[in-house]
């Protein structure tokens, strides 16, 4: 009866039970802790209790982390770039939370308590009653979690593509942290700032890098005023590009389709697209470098009036590279 009526308490505060809500409702803590013990109920916290055995969604999670952390706290991190809907973002355990930094809070094995000295300045979102870090500082926590580069440049190249945050955004926060560990991140938002919006996209410029033929990441190609497309990559001068084809990304919707559709929109103006794979470009680097760069130079052996279409416009989003 006790164990069924700390459930309903938790039920009705977010999923889980605090210590003091049990004392409150005359329950003994050894009930919890029995529990736990079974395997009935969980203690992700200390002095929190969960009364069933399932995995924890990240809102139950996001919930007891900032009431363990304070009333002033953000939640951060993945669970808050999982909120956002950004893309690829890894699934790791735990939660992460940002306090201010006159504030003294133990990280525990599943919650990490950053002190924040400018968390005064950040303007918090309201995720189901939960107060939120804004997105570029979300970026920036969860990708200092990451350990490999193309875990980093998916969560910021994705919400820089999305339009939730600016690579000069990440930047300015990334200067206020320790040099030391941020090496990853630091790529990643280079790559944003190139122009870069998925890691398939940032490791093909990777690979083309010294090739000596100049090329721009999703620049906006136009013809008589109106948008043709744009394409992941593009050689200066050439008529020539790329288009990361990845079904990974977008089979399942009508994005793959789109990206077909892509193909004979350039065609029909005289602009022709390499479509390497996310695979290729990391199973054959070096060859499928070789294979875009080769569509290019075809073209470039063209005379200057035929290789390039009469009229075409290009708008570069980011540097030229070379």
């Amino acid at each position: 009866m006790e164990a069924a009526k700390a459930a309903a308490i938790a039920a009705r505060h977010g999923g889980f039970i605090r210590t003091k809500q049990l004392t409150a409702a005359g329950i003994d803590e050894d009930l919890a802790r029995r529990e736990v013990l079974a395997k009935r109920w969980q203690r992700p916290i200390r002095g929190y209790y969960v009364p069933h055995p399932d995995p924890l969604p990240d809102l139950v999670l996001a919930r007891m982390a900032t009431s363990y952390a304070g009333p002033s706290s953000l939640l951060t991190g993945l669970i808050a770039a999982r909120a956002l809907r950004m893309r690829w973002v890894p699934t790791l355990p735990g939660a992460q939370v940002l306090v201010p930094a006159d504030v003294r809070r133990r990280s525990t094995a599943l919650l990490s308590v950053r002190r924040c000295a400018a968390l005064p300045e950040l303007t918090p979102w309201l995720w189901d009653g939960v107060r939120m870090a804004p997105p570029a500082r979300v970026v920036l926590d969860s990708a200092l979690r990451l350990g490999t580069l193309r875990d980093v440049r998916g969560v910021v190249l994705g919400a820089v593509a999305d339009g939730l945050t600016t690579p000069e955004a990440i930047a300015a926060l990334l200067a206020l942290e320790p040099f030391n560990g941020t090496a990853l991140l630091r790529h990643a938002v280079a790559d944003a700032a190139e122009g870069a919006a998925s890691p398939p996209e940032a490791e093909m410029a990777d690979a083309l890098r010294g090739c000596g033929q100049p090329f721009l990441l999703n620049p906006e190609l136009w013809m008589d005023g109106q948008l043709v497309g744009s394409p992941d990559g593009y050689f200066v001068g050439s008529g020539a590009g790329w288009e990361v084809d990845s079904r990974e990304r977008h089979e399942g919707d009508e994005s793959f389709d789109d990206t077909l559709g892509r193909h004979t929109t350039f065609g029909g103006h005289g602009i022709v697209l390499a479509h390497p794979t996310p695979r290729r470009i990391r199973a054959q680097t070096d060859a499928t470098a070789a294979a875009v760069l080769a569509v290019a130079q075809a073209r470039l052996l063209l005379p200057a009036d035929v290789r390039e279409p009469r009229g075409l416009v290009v708008v570069a989003k980011g540097p030229i590279l070379r």
